[in-house]
């Protein structure tokens, strides 16, 4: 990991929910909270033997396995989770399926399934921030979204679809939860080199790689460019901004 840019303990005694924390840039994010202070509910489908094995060895992380296509699921997690972590301090939710299949193969079930994992469990999380409870006063929450919500693309519909559906609802759930000082932002992430991001570009021909690439004006980034902005909107440094989607693009959003 790189060296970070801000103070070790920013997150000192800070709980802080991860879903999709298994792989790309859920785990290097949970990675780098957990390196500046933060206190981990990490969540996901399934967890490996390393994961399960890191729990034992660190009582700073708690492994939830659930599955975010369930019903309910995201407001039934807090049930799981035990009650001296509860209320937590905030929320990244980058957890999130990638679909891309052009309009003519596209199916009810792939798009039910996006909604629920992205879009309702969103929602359900900012229900559960209505609670003391639950969420403490003056929390953040995250929500992970992508340059496919501003930028119509081939193939991806569904992703980009639902991934805008997210950026409003952000806007929602910060007007309803200010009240508390609960923060609500959006990340429009562009190309970020994880394996998500390879299975997308090797259904593509190698030269609409090249072109989708040369549009990101930086490049494709590393997942160190979307975690620092999640510490950052998880810290105080951000306890101004509300009901914003920030753009980590590499430049891709001003090249069109």
């Amino acid at each position: 990991m790189d060296k970070s840019i801000f103070e070790k303990n920013l997150l000192a005694e800070k709980k802080i929910m991860v879903t999709g924390s298994n792989s790309g840039i859920g785990k290097y994010t949970s990675d780098l909270l957990l390196a500046h202070g933060a206190k981990l509910i990490k969540t996901s489908r399934k967890f490996t033997t390393i994961n399960k094995k890191e729990i034992i060895n660190n009582p700073e992380i708690i492994y939830i396995e659930k599955d975010l296509t369930d019903e309910n699921a995201a407001y039934g997690i807090f049930s799981e989770i035990p009650k001296d972590w509860l209320p937590i301090d905030g929320i990244f939710h980058s957890a999130g399926k990638e679909y891309l299949s052009p309009l003519s193969l596209v199916n009810e079930k792939d798009i039910n399934n996006s909604i629920k994992t992205s879009l309702n469990n969103a929602l359900l999380f900012g229900k559960a921030a209505t609670k003391k409870k639950y969420i403490n006063d003056s929390a953040s929450i995250v929500f992970l979204s992508s340059v496919s919500s501003k930028i119509a693309t081939p193939g991806m519909s569904i992703y980009g679809s639902v991934k805008s559906s997210l950026n409003t609802s952000t806007k929602y759930l910060a007007c309803e939860l200010y009240k508390r000082k609960i923060r609500v932002n959006t990340i429009i992430a562009g190309a970020i080199q994880t394996p998500m991001h390879e299975r997308i570009i090797s259904k593509i021909p190698e030269s609409a790689r090249i072109d989708y690439q040369k549009k990101h004006l930086l490049g494709f980034g590393d997942p160190i460019e979307i975690a620092n902005m999640v510490l950052f909107l998880l810290s105080k440094g951000s306890k101004w901004i509300t009901g914003s989607e920030i753009y980590v693009d590499g430049g891709y959003s001003c090249s069109k």
